[in-house]
């Protein structure tokens, strides 16, 4: 599919994809290998997807750089043998042979000064980025995520040299990939109908820029069938749905609901 100028990349895809690209990044380091950087829609299971693929490591980091300051990367200073060396930050990986994943999520909330440590990471695994960071090493590769800059996400363009060294995986939005991932997931049967039925109400962005409101997405509908799952009494099911994915696709909902509970 298409995304503006973008070709996007279903799950399944997108999984295959970030296998070759740990292949490239542990077989040639710096040569061919390249961070991946997933981006889509707010709610859309980018996170999942990420963590799903996060099994075949032997540990998974998650670092949030909006709550991050250049300096946390830096570690602290200490003297060892009358030199002065920098500690890392417990939360870089050592270059033991285990292999890590660290992901970087949304990536573009944080300001320019920090998205720029990504580019001493991603410049090469297997050399030092200056003075302070030492080199992740090719077991320790990296995925960023992030929303689009179109959806009022708070966010603050890539620097080019960042974006110049990583590789852009569009992941779309798919009612038939959804409906799969959510019946393995067990989520209420009714709400699979009801997307499968309907399925632009899988995903549904909010046009105003005016009032915040909740608006549907996957994730706030796996919000919904656990509210479901719960056992909510009837008389709070509709506002409940409402606060998850908004008035107006909660009422079809609760339409659709009653269409199906009367069929004999």
């Amino acid at each position: 599919g298409l995304v503006e100028q973008w070709i996007t990349v279903n799950p399944k895809q997108l999984s295959k994809l970030l296998a070759i690209d740990y292949k490239l990044w542990s077989e040639s380091g710096g040569k061919y290998g390249r961070a991946p950087l997933v981006r889509g829609h707010p709610g859309i299971g980018k996170t999942e997807i990420v963590e799903q693929f996060s099994k075949e490591f032997d540990e998974f980091i998650v670092i949030t750089l909006l709550n991050s300051d250049p300096t946390d990367f830096k570690g602290i200073p200490a003297i060892i043998d009358h030199h002065a060396v920098w500690l890392a930050p417990d939360f870089m990986p050592e270059q033991d042979g285990k292999k890590r994943l660290i992901f970087f999520d949304d990536v573009t909330t944080a300001p320019p000064s920090v998205q720029a440590v990504l580019f001493r990471l991603l410049k090469s695994p297997e050399h030092d980025s200056g003075r302070y960071m030492k080199a992740l090493g090719r077991n320790n590769f990296v995925i960023l995520a992030c929303n689009y800059r179109s959806d009022r996400a708070a966010t603050y363009p890539l620097p080019l040299p960042v974006a110049n060294r990583v590789n852009f995986y569009d992941l779309e939005v798919s009612a038939d990939d959804w409906k799969a991932y959510a019946v393995s997931q067990d989520i209420n049967p009714m709400l699979v109908a009801f997307i499968e039925k309907n399925p632009a109400h899988l995903l549904s962005l909010p046009k105003s820029t005016g009032e915040d409101s909740p608006y549907p997405t996957p994730r706030s509908w796996f919000a919904v069938s656990g509210f479901i799952e719960d056992g909510a009494s009837e008389d709070v099911i509709l506002p409940g749905i409402a606060a998850r994915v908004g008035i107006g696709i909660a009422t079809e909902f609760m339409a659709f609901r009653k269409f199906e509970k009367d069929i004999p």
